[in-house]
C-alpha cells in the first residue's frame, strides 16, 4: 500500500471523479476510493474529515475548472473567435484523471439528486450562459440570449447522444454557431 504522505487531496478528488463517472454519486465512498488508489482508508481521513467534505472539495474544484474557459473574458480577440474557443474548450477531451468526457454528464446526474451539486451546476451554467450571451451580443447575433441558450443546449444535448468523437461534436457545434452569428 502507498504511504498516505505520497497522496494529495487532488489525488483523492481525481479518484472520486473517476468513481462518479463509473458508478455515479454512490461510488464516492472512502473505502472504495482507497482500494482504487491502493492505500488504506486512513489515508483518506488524513486529507478529508469525511465523504461529504470530499464531495464539497470535488464540487469546488469542478466549479473552478469548469469556468476556466471564461477566465479570458478580457481577451481582445473578436467575440466570434472567443465563442469558437469556448466551443473548442467545451469539446476537448477531459483529462482521464477526471473520468474523461463522462465527467460533466455525471455531474449533471449528481445534481439531480444532491442540492449542493445542483447549486454548483447552476452557478457554472449561469456564468457560462452569461458569458456566451455577452459574446453573442458583441458578435451582433440577432437574439443574443436565445443564441447563447441554443448553443449551450446543443452542447449539453450532444453529451447525451451516443458516444461520438470530440472532433465531430466540435464540427456540429461550429456549424450551429455559423447559423447563429451574422
Amino acid at each position: 500500500m502507498t504511504d498516505r504522505r505520497t497522496l494529495t487531496p487532488q489525488d483523492w478528488i481525481d479518484a472520486a471523479f473517476r468513481a462518479l463517472t463509473d458508478e455515479g454519486p454512490k461510488g464516492i465512498r472512502a473505502e472504495a476510493l482507497a482500494r482504487s488508489l491502493q492505500v488504506s482508508k486512513g489515508s483518506f481521513y488524513w486529507h478529508f474529515a469525511d465523504v461529504p467534505a470530499l464531495k464539497s472539495a470535488m464540487l469546488a474544484h469542478w466549479e473552478a475548472a469548469a469556468t476556466d474557459e471564461i477566465a479570458g473574458e478580457a481577451d481582445a480577440s473578436p467575440p466570434a473567435d472567443r465563442i469558437r474557443r469556448f466551443v473548442e474548450a467545451a469539446t476537448a477531451d477531459d483529462p482521464d484523471a477526471y473520468g474523461g468526457r463522462a465527467a460533466e454528464p455525471a455531474l449533471r446526474e449528481w445534481g439531480r439528486a444532491d442540492p449542493a451539486a445542483a447549486e454548483a451546476l447552476a452557478r457554472v451554467e449561469s456564468r457560462r450562459l452569461g458569458y456566451l450571451k455577452d459574446l453573442m451580443l458583441a458578435a451582433n447575433a440577432k437574439q443574443p440570449g436565445r443564441a447563447a441558450r441554443l448553443l449551450y443546449a446543443a452542447l449539453i444535448g450532444m453529451e447525451a447522444l451516443p458516444r461520438q468523437d470530440a472532433e465531430d461534436t466540435r464540427k456540429d457545434l461550429t456549424l450551429l454557431l455559423k447559423r447563429l452569428l451574422p
